[in-house]
């Protein structure tokens, strides 16, 4: 029997980390019959709704034969770089690698985001284990830069796209799909339902002020609309400021709050919405896979990056940017769009993550 670990931020609930598990999971179970996956350090909440192994810790690291780091941005600091960040950096994964390099257990990083890395230990951390990595596969251009750079050989290094970029339709459960069409009564008048998912830090208060009030403008232009506020992750107590914002500039009957419960929750609920404005990478990616008009008010590098990538680079701003009008010239386009919103050569790109999981666990799984 095959064994592999599978390792990434899988650590709390959040939408697009818990999605890449249940992405390669889907991969590697539609190639691989006779295997036992490990997740070695991933939440409960997560286990539980893949319905994971019981072998779970170091004991899963010895018993696998070999170790997949699947997609997420942890080799890249945020925006706003502290050493926290980079101590959860060098504790959370990097130790997990070198772990590996001392067990002598084949690794490989698959569809990861890199860069930039200010903190010398992370970098050179980061350097040595990407050489002694099967392979590091990386999901745009600036990553294989930022690596190429620090002194990661080339050879080592493959470029494709993020994994999640080869999402569908066939995705959306049909099941929590009926729940959400009841829910936002999504053919109630033709309404227009605009999906508003802000996370964002205090710091970000007087911005998110002026970008809601542009939104309020826009939407009192449209006539029928209804605002969808969502979150994708769980965390009990957690202060959504943007919500606080539309429960002030909006009417009750405007906007409809639904909390996460899942992602086939979320996937479903980002399916009936006619336009999306979210902070985080994987919500923007889902929406724009679904074909919804995606606008993304980024707080990360990475988002910029991606945006760049898939050629709609006018459907970003950081957040840190924001100036008064800037929405309204996001969404000028929204009813005449005709855009492919992820090119194909981006979707084929994304599908090599696959061929490299499948090619890694033939090899090194025994």
């Amino acid at each position: 029997m095959k064994k592999i670990a599978l390792h990434g931020s899988y650590y709390g609930d959040n939408f697009g980390d818990t999605l890449f598990v249940i992405h390669f999971l889907k991969w590697i179970y539609k190639e691989n019959e006779d295997i036992e996956v490990y997740l070695p350090f991933a939440s409960d909440r997560v286990r539980k709704l893949v319905n994971a192994s019981g072998i779970k810790g170091i004991n899963s690291l010895i018993s696998a034969k070999s170790v997949v780091f699947f997609g997420g941005g942890y080799l890249g600091e945020p925006t706003i770089k502290n050493n926290i960040w980079s101590y959860r950096l060098i504790i959370r994964h990097l130790s997990i690698a070198l772990l590996c390099y001392l067990l002598k257990k084949p690794y490989i990083f698959i569809g990861v985001g890199a860069g930039p890395l200010s903190h010398s230990i992370a970098r050179k951390l980061t350097v040595f284990l990407c050489n002694r990595s099967k392979k590091t596969i990386v999901r745009d251009k600036e990553s294989k830069q930022y690596l190429l750079s620090y002194g990661v050989k080339d050879e080592k290094i493959i470029l494709t796209a993020d994994s999640i970029l080869t999402f569908d339709e066939s995705y959306v459960a049909t099941k929590e799909s009926l729940k959400m069409k009841k829910l936002l009564k999504k053919d109630d008048n033709k309404v227009t339902l605009i999906g508003v998912h802000l996370p964002a830090t205090k710091e970000f208060d007087n911005k998110l002020e002026v970008l809601l009030t542009d939104l309020k403008r826009y939407c009192d232009s449209l006539g029928k609309y209804k605002l969808v506020i969502f979150n994708d992750f769980y965390k009990e107590g957690y202060e959504y400021i943007a919500r606080d914002k539309i429960e002030m500039l909006f009417e009750k009957n405007e906007y409809i709050d639904v909390p996460y419960e899942s992602p086939d929750q979320l996937i479903a609920l980002i399916n009936e919405l006619d336009i999306v404005l979210t902070t985080k990478l994987h919500c923007g990616i889902v929406a724009n896979c679904l074909n919804k008009y995606t606008l993304s008010i980024s707080v990360h590098n990475k988002t910029k990056r991606l945006y760049e990538q898939i050629e709609l680079p006018e459907r970003n701003i950081s957040l840190s940017d924001y100036e008064s009008n800037d929405l309204d010239n996001m969404l000028k386009e929204y009813l005449a769009n005709k855009k492919e919103n992820v090119p194909n050569i981006i979707r084929e790109k994304s599908f090599e993550n696959m061929v490299h999981l499948n090619n890694f666990i033939k090899e090194y799984g025994n």
